[in-house]
């Protein structure tokens, strides 16, 4: 599709753009692609999302993602990129991430694990 190579390619405004259309015409089919998620990774590793305008779209995207999501896996590899990725951002961006994390483990306690847990190898 088009609109995945606008998010790989285009500017992070577009990317996000881009990702929206995506997330909002996969939930109408009940279904988020696993190349949609891995678009999405893809994004938070960007350097452009530190330099954004468009931090509470893209935490958005990302939480609707995640709340729709299915594989605690999948969820618990981008919110610890999440994680990663605030070391390097502006406070603002921190604390709307932190309380991303602190909604989607609401939602979905099975994830706390992820937390208090150590990682299996």
């Amino acid at each position: 599709l088009l609109i995945f190579k606008a998010v790989h390619v285009g500017t992070f405004n577009t990317a996000i753009q881009a990702l929206m259309l995506l997330c909002q015409v996969m939930q109408s089919r009940q279904f988020l692609s696993d190349r949609y998620f891995r678009a999405l990774y893809t994004k938070l590793l960007s350097e452009d999302v530190r330099h954004s305008s468009k931090h509470a779209l893209f935490l958005n995207v990302l939480y609707k993602s995640l709340k729709s999501d299915i594989s605690d896996r999948r969820e618990k590899a981008i919110l610890k990129r999440l994680l990663q990725v605030c070391h390097h951002q502006a406070p603002t961006f921190v604390a709307g991430a932190l309380f991303l994390l602190s909604e989607i483990l609401k939602t979905k306690p099975g994830l706390r694990g992820m937390i208090d847990l150590p990682e299996e190898e």
